[in-house]
């Protein structure tokens, strides 16, 4: 017969066992949904980098913005950057956070004037589609092999003239530039 500490250790842990199976399993899952819009609508929209899909759309903010543990401040919360980009439009970035994914958000893109350079796309490129060989006759010659190219202030003086002049005959600065920029050159001796 088991002493009695023990019986009552192990009894206690079966109801222990048993009472905390029980309620973890009727713990709810945070299914809120939230809509993010954008105007224009029809914007990839990106979870930490990740495409979710085209606006509008409605998410859950939990499936997309998993939460973490903050251990700086011991919260338990969603983190992360929402991005939104559209063809013709400045792409859009907002860190988010449970607040943040508490409500509906919505976002004016700024379609007006120059966009900057497009950003990384989210997906990898696809592989190149090999090709035949190209006649012997059709190949660039070794001047016309990609070269990385040498930024104009590590040229010598005379390499910087000659490239401004070569620019000038190409009709790829006007007279004008030409002058003002080989002022420049000289006036850093």
């Amino acid at each position: 017969m088991l002493p009695r500490g023990i019986l009552r250790g192990v009894l206690l842990l079966t109801v222990g066992v048993s009472v905390l199976s029980a309620g973890c399993s009727s713990v709810p899952i945070d299914l809120r949904r939230i809509a993010i819009r954008s105007d224009p609508p029809g914007a990839e929209v990106l979870a930490n980098g990740k495409k979710i899909g085209v606006t509008p759309i409605t998410i859950v903010p939990d499936r997309d913005f998993p939460p973490v543990m903050d251990w700086s401040n011991l919260v338990y919360q969603a983190k992360g950057i929402l991005t939104l980009r559209k063809a013709g439009c400045k792409p859009y970035s907002e860190p988010v956070n449970d607040s943040v994914l508490s409500k509906d958000i919505s976002v004016r893109l700024d379609c007006s004037g120059p966009v900057a350079a497009a950003p990384a796309q989210s997906e990898p490129p696809a592989p190149p589609v090999p090709q035949a060989a190209a006649p012997v006759s059709a190949r660039p010659g070794p001047r016309a092999a990609a070269r990385p190219a040498v930024p104009a202030h590590r040229l010598s003086v005379a390499a910087r003239l000659r490239r401004l002049e070569k620019l000038r005959k190409d009709g790829l600065i006007t007279d004008r530039e030409y002058r003002t920029i080989r002022e420049r050159i000289l006036s850093g001796l």
